[in-house]
């Protein structure tokens, strides 16, 4: 998104609050931004008026010539902006240059959802509190560091959730019913893991995870419709957090693929079938829905060295930024790691890896 070219609409027009076409806006419409400047019309149409800041109406006046984001924007990592550009976008206000052409409006929202995921959600902004928390603490190690940013939104303890150990493989599976086609391994002291039956015949290295994070009551659903979704893919497996800490922490349901396409396409099959399923969101991950239901990553596979996971290379990359001693301020803390994500490969907005990280991740 950062990246691509833009241009404003040549039909936009850009006025102050003071101007006599303001004076034609609805009382309704008439907010004012804490940093309010007026507000954008389309010339001789009727549509309602979009109010902007002050750096909107600097980006529409930037943009009456195509080109990327301007630096005053690229530099301002503060996710509210997005929405906003979305906004201009939405409204045909701002052109984006999208596979061979500028599109505007609807069509421009429904492929840029299609290509980079929701700009703005609730995994986006658990991440930039994460890191901004973070930053004002006082841990003594790197660790100390790690381990509260990977356990970063785990649900409070409910002692009324809490189920006696031989009673908890029935309450999520239905008594083995919803997975009885499935191979279960349950000597994981923290997980319990489920393989396709036809695990053993697929030998691509498994190298996407989707994570499923609903609210810990909703675990025997998501059990049931994870293990549904995933019935007609070969090879497929997930797990599913053991015991009260396994439901409490985000990521408490992981399913895993060999490549993103068919990560995708479960997801959109989940997405549709657990509407009203409540989000718990895990950060750090590249979000698929608004709401932190659904997000996903890519394991990474070093040249030398054990492969890791992608929250945990996702919060090193954190842990690092935080151990900068010209860290100074939550706000500095994530300017700076989001530029040390850019610099990585990841877009700093999406956690979206680009395609020079993934040729160097690929397994060897």
């Amino acid at each position: 998104m950062r990246d691509l070219i833009y241009k404003t609409a040549s039909t936009a027009k850009v006025v102050t609050y003071e101007h006599e076409i303001a004076s034609t806006v609805s009382e309704n419409e008439k907010r004012r931004l804490l940093d309010g400047y007026g507000y954008v019309f389309h010339q001789n149409q009727e549509s309602p008026a979009l109010e902007i800041d002050k750096n909107c109406a600097l980006l529409l006046f930037s943009m009456m010539e195509p080109g990327p984001l301007p630096s005053f924007i690229r530099n301002d990592y503060d996710l509210l902006f997005w929405p906003i550009l979305m906004d201009l976008i939405s409204g045909s206000y701002l052109s984006v240059f999208l596979d061979s052409d500028f599109v505007t409006g609807p069509p421009a929202t429904k492929r840029i959802q299609e290509l980079y995921g929701p700009l703005h959600s609730q995994v986006q902004e658990l991440s930039e509190l994460a890191i901004k928390r973070a930053a004002l603490m006082k841990l003594a190690t790197p660790e100390a560091y790690f381990n509260y940013l990977y356990a970063y939104n785990t649900c409070p303890a409910n002692p009324y959730e809490k189920i006696a150990p031989e009673e908890e493989w029935n309450y999520l599976t239905e008594g083995g019913k919803s997975l009885e086609k499935w191979n279960s391994h349950t000597d994981s002291p923290a997980w319990y893991y489920f393989a396709h039956p036809d695990q053993k015949n697929v030998v691509e290295r498994k190298t996407h995870k989707l994570y499923i994070s609903p609210k810990p009551k909703y675990v025997p659903l998501i059990l049931r419709e994870t293990a549904n979704a995933l019935q007609a893919i070969k090879g497929s497996s997930f797990k599913v957090g053991k015991d009260l800490n396994g439901r409490l922490r985000p990521d408490k349901c992981v399913a895993y693929f060999t490549c993103e396409d068919t990560l995708l396409q479960t997801a959109e099959k989940l997405f549709n079938n657990l509407q009203g399923v409540e989000a718990q969101g895990v950060p750090f991950t590249v979000a698929y829905d608004s709401d932190g239901l659904l997000s996903w990553g890519r394991d990474v596979y070093p040249e030398q060295g054990e492969q890791q996971s992608w929250r945990q290379w996702m919060v090193n990359k954190v842990v690092e930024t935080l151990g900068d001693e010209n860290v100074r301020s939550p706000a500095t803390a994530y300017t700076k790691t989001c530029n040390a994500f850019e610099r990585s490969g990841i877009d700093p907005l999406t956690f979206k890896p680009n395609a020079t990280w993934i040729q160097a991740q690929q397994p060897q």
